[in-house]
């Protein structure tokens, strides 16, 4: 038998150990709760516009499951940590400057910075307790605003008011997209930027340190897609974890790809392993597949979360189980000098010696009737069985500009007039408007499974 059918025979006679899920609605129970979020947790700024400022009157509604934690689950007491990313921020036409054009995004609040707070569940629902906002080394305050073009983690954006004015880029602006409790005062976040690792003091949100491409992470990671960098974070015995959010754009040959990237980072040796996780085969282009958030359970298996549109129009926010072990470390592997995302079949990685990681279904969560979006907070509390996810709910906002809808053709410059691509004015106005209320709440849920979830991988 050839090499490469005798591996994928393996390869699938290893997958088979885990369990065949996913579960039903009928086989779990859920506790479905939206987060009870103070009036002073809401987002405002002077800097807001008068139009922004009619729209929302309150300020923004806080956005908190970007990513969601364990803090506290002892004696009667239950507390998460949550996480916003890089504040209200809504699409925008291309943004001009002379001949050349570049993707942009508008900042509402440019002067707002990025927090970590704690949610706690009683028998009376769920409540924002506090937010911690970030902080550099020397203590001032973080911003969301993206970083300048050239540096690492640039995700090639110019910032914008909401009438279409640039705004200046922040060197260290960040955009986080996980949290982790490393249980010694830490916590690790996952940067969407970079992709970075941030290691923040949990009292003070200091950033203590900050892995980077080609600095403490390997540099392949800088061909992650503009903001699709990391999208979750999880810590095990001492080393972290990041999941990059979609597949990477490696000079534009890589469109293709049939997996993303899970990088570990030893936080004792300074050493990296990263590996393949496989999507789905359910997209229309394979950088539709979107991660939503990572989980450690032990012994190198995980929770990840998958959510996307697929082909099918359908959309998907999906519960997986991952097992790291026996899967190849990607470290400085290439096929004839390409990178391996090059190679578009799982059976292409495995005919290369490349073994995936193994990945099993657990939950469909729009089954159990979830209907955001963006499902990118998930946890698990000491019994093993019960999960916590959580949605981001963008800060409550959407960008409009009239029956406009396709933002790539559509320019702005310094004027503040927008035009289409043959350079004609539209008389439409852009806007940032509020989403319908149940679209702008931040909800947990906590899902109870049948039994202890390590029982679902088999072993």
């Amino acid at each position: 038998m050839k090499l490469h059918r005798v591996l994928l025979v393996l390869s699938l006679a290893y997958a088979s150990t885990l369990s065949a899920a996913p579960l039903t609605a009928e086989e779990v129970t859920v506790r479905r709760l939206q987060v009870q979020v103070p009036s002073t947790f809401a987002v405002k700024s002077d800097a807001m516009s008068a139009e922004v400022k009619a729209a929302f009157p309150g300020g923004f509604p806080q956005s908190l499951g970007s990513g969601l934690a364990l803090k506290v689950a002892k004696a009667g007491k239950l507390q998460f940590w949550v996480l916003n990313d890089r504040g209200p921020n809504g699409d925008a036409p291309l943004w001009q400057e002379g001949t050349q054009r570049m993707s942009s995004k508008v900042f509402p609040v440019p002067d707002f910075t990025p927090a970590f707070g704690v949610v706690e569940v009683s028998e009376e629902g769920a409540r924002l307790l506090e937010m911690q906002p970030l902080r550099d080394a020397q203590g001032k305050a973080l911003s969301g605003r993206p970083l300048p073009p050239g540096s690492i983690g640039s995700s090639l954006e110019m910032p914008l008011t909401d009438r279409l004015q640039a705004l200046s880029y922040d060197a260290q602006g960040v955009d986080p997209e996980g949290i982790v409790d490393a249980g010694d005062g830490t916590l690790w976040l996952c940067d969407e930027y970079g992709p970075f690792l941030l290691q923040v003091e949990a009292k003070t949100g200091r950033v203590l340190q900050r892995l980077a491409p080609g600095s403490g992470l390997p540099d392949i990671l800088r061909y992650r897609r503009p903001n699709r960098g990391f999208e979750g974070v999880a810590f095990d015995h001492g080393k972290v974890y990041g999941l990059v959010q979609s597949t990477l754009d490696i000079e534009g040959k890589t469109e293709e790809a049939t997996f993303v990237r899970l990088v570990e980072y030893d936080a004792r040796s300074k050493q990296t392993r990263n590996f393949a996780v496989p999507i789905e085969p359910v997209y229309k282009k394979s950088r539709d597949a979107k991660m939503g958030d990572l989980l450690a359970l032990g012994q190198g298996r995980f929770l990840m979360v998958e959510q996307g549109k697929g082909a099918d129009g359908v959309m998907r926010n999906s519960v997986f189980l991952l097992d790291l072990n026996g899967a190849s470390d990607l470290q400085q592997r290439t096929v004839d000098g390409k990178p391996l995302e090059s190679i578009n079949s799982r059976q292409g990685l495995l005919s290369q010696g490349i073994q995936l990681v193994r990945k099993e279904k657990l939950l469909e969560m729009r089954d159990l009737g979830w209907m955001e979006e963006k499902l990118e907070g998930i946890t698990l509390l000491p019994d093993r069985q019960t999960l916590a996810v959580a949605n981001d709910n963008d800060f409550g906002l959407k960008a409009s500009l009239g029956k406009q809808k396709d933002w790539e053709k559509m320019v702005a410059d310094s004027s503040g007039q927008v035009k289409d691509l043959s350079g004609k004015v539209l008389e439409e106005r852009y806007k940032i408007e509020a989403q319908a209320a149940s679209d702008s709440r931040s909800r947990l849920w906590l899902v109870k499974l049948p039994k202890k979830v390590d029982q679902y991988f088999g072993f």
